[in-house]
């Protein structure tokens, strides 16, 4: 009954069992008796407070909606003509004002009463309507009784686009065989399987309701839900892996290592799961030279060798998933990763990383782990330090950084800045940190403040003031353009915004 009526109805009572009453028109049955109230209409605060002033109705009559929306339609095309239609042009022309800052987007303000500002808001309309539904107790009897209450309805009737069962049970079925695990609405509207299931049903009144996506979304969840009742997070994933994937042989396992630990900031725990290729992790110390990192997904030479999952992104994490890492690959390859800095032999020489501190400090705090001075010739015990002999920031990130300068640096003081790379001898980096603290733009000044705060910045990017070995440093690509190029086509591959599990998965 609640398929058919296009009304919504909310509140009253589902009835009561210890309340019966005998209903004469069903040969004196005892029945439920359940009472529902309208679930009234929505309007905006500015529309005509005349509107539908005396309308009533009992039966279907969408025609004053269609009227309504016919009149918007009319009163739009109007608008291109008055200074209000010409303002929506102008509001997406290019403005140079504030030195190219604005964006070019006024603010529309709608003065009405005395040229006061008024901010419409979205208003209840209560309806009086209601209707009793009396449905016997023995729930074989496919029977029920609609009475309607005194009042009726003082809205037009809503569109007919409520979720039929034909439709419903139809796109249940497509999901079921297409199988919802890591699908979107999108991606079950275009499987071949789901056309043929709906077939010429498709254009029927019964399945109008189809081109609301909400609904859909709602049957895809649902079955979601029941296939993985641990969820598609972060337990989702503990689940899969303690059950199956644990138990598989090392070398058909996709998801490695799993940790968790609670945060020093008293937030939520960090969670970590590492997935990698066990035949791609096997030639890290035979064929790599150059471990390129981003976090999510760590890649090696432009091929996603493992994906880091974490939900955090402070510096206690991080170490974290450098320590899930690199266990992970000693777990599957029996082997420690050779990082030559630390075992004075190997072909991993650096990482090259996007200049995130909390990540390399992270690493630093877990190749302290790792170090041994007798081997190493490394004696610290600061984070900070001990990553000068690995860590290579990229490039691009460098200079998309610099250029956010170019608005307030004239191209000669952009040039020299852009150049620090090149810088030889102490002295020339003295007076190059000494330029940019007594520039006259701020952002300059608090550009070199927050790069000395962390004592590997500049070598990260200074050939000359490297830890890393010259030969291993002309060796190592400048940039994870190789990475960052690959996103898109990686995005088409295994989609965007999925659960956790679904991501891993894919």
């Amino acid at each position: 009954m609640s398929q058919k009526c296009t009304d919504g109805w909310e509140g009253g009572s589902g009835g009561s069992k210890q309340k019966l009453v005998k209903v004469h028109v069903l040969d004196n049955l005892l029945c439920i008796c359940a009472v529902h109230n309208c679930h009234e209409t929505f309007l905006c605060s500015q529309a005509d407070p005349k509107l539908w002033q005396d309308y009533q109705h009992y039966g279907f009559d969408f025609e004053p909606f269609r009227k309504l929306n016919e009149l918007n339609q009319e009163n739009n095309s109007r608008e291109q003509d008055t200074p209000l239609g010409i303002a929506a042009v102008v509001k997406y022309l290019e403005c140079h004002a504030n030195n190219g800052t604005c964006n070019g987007h006024p603010v529309f303000r709608h003065l009405q009463n005395d040229k006061q500002q008024i901010i419409g808001n979205i208003k209840y309309r209560e309806c009086p309507a209601g209707i009793i539904i009396l449905t016997p107790i023995d729930q074989t009897i496919r029977k029920a009784v609609v009475v309607p209450l005194s009042q009726p309805h003082n809205h037009p009737s809503f569109k007919p686009d409520k979720l039929t069962i034909p439709a419903k049970e139809s796109w249940q079925k497509a999901v079921a065989i297409t199988g919802a695990f890591g699908l979107t609405v999108t991606s079950v509207d275009k499987a071949s399987t789901t056309a043929v299931i709906l077939g010429s049903d498709a254009q029927t009144r019964q399945f109008q309701c189809l081109a609301n996506s909400h609904y859909k979304s709602n049957i895809l969840g649902k079955s979601k839900r029941h296939d993985y009742p641990y969820g598609l997070q972060f337990e989702g994933v503990v689940h899969l892996y303690q059950t199956e994937v644990s138990k598989l042989p090392i070398k058909d396992q996709y998801i490695h290592a799993i940790l968790s630990k609670p945060c020093i900031d008293n937030g939520e725990p960090i969670y970590v799961i590492v997935t990698m290729v066990q035949a791609l992790m096997n030639l890290l110390n035979e064929e790599y030279r150059t471990i390129v990192s981003t976090l999510t997904p760590l890649e090696t030479d432009g091929i996603a060798i493992s994906r880091v999952y974490c939900n955090r992104k402070n510096r206690q994490a991080f170490w974290l998933i450098w320590r899930g890492w690199m266990e992970a690959i000693c777990t599957i390859t029996e082997k420690l990763l050779a990082i030559k800095a630390l075992y004075g032999e190997g072909r991993h020489v650096a990482f090259l990383i996007d200049s995130c501190a909390a990540q390399i400090q992270g690493l630093g705090g877990y190749l302290l782990t790792l170090n041994d001075p007798a081997k190493s010739g490394i004696i610290t015990s600061d984070a900070e330090e001990i990553v000068q002999y690995v860590i290579w920031t990229c490039d691009v990130h460098c200079n998309r950084n610099l250029d956010a300068l170019g608005s307030v640096c004239t191209p000669e003081d952009m040039d020299r800045i852009h150049h620090f790379q090149f810088l030889s001898t102490q002295e020339e980096m003295d007076a190059f940190i000494t330029f940019c603290q007594n520039h006259p733009h701020a952002k300059v000044k608090d550009w070199i403040t927050n790069k000395l705060k962390y004592p590997w910045y500049l070598p990260s990017l200074c050939h000359h003031f490297s830890k890393i070995p010259p030969r291993d440093w002309d060796l190592t690509p400048a940039d994870m353009n190789l990475n960052e190029t690959s996103h898109p086509a990686t995005n088409c591959a295994t989609g965007i915004n999925l659960p956790l599990l679904e991501a891993i998965q894919t």
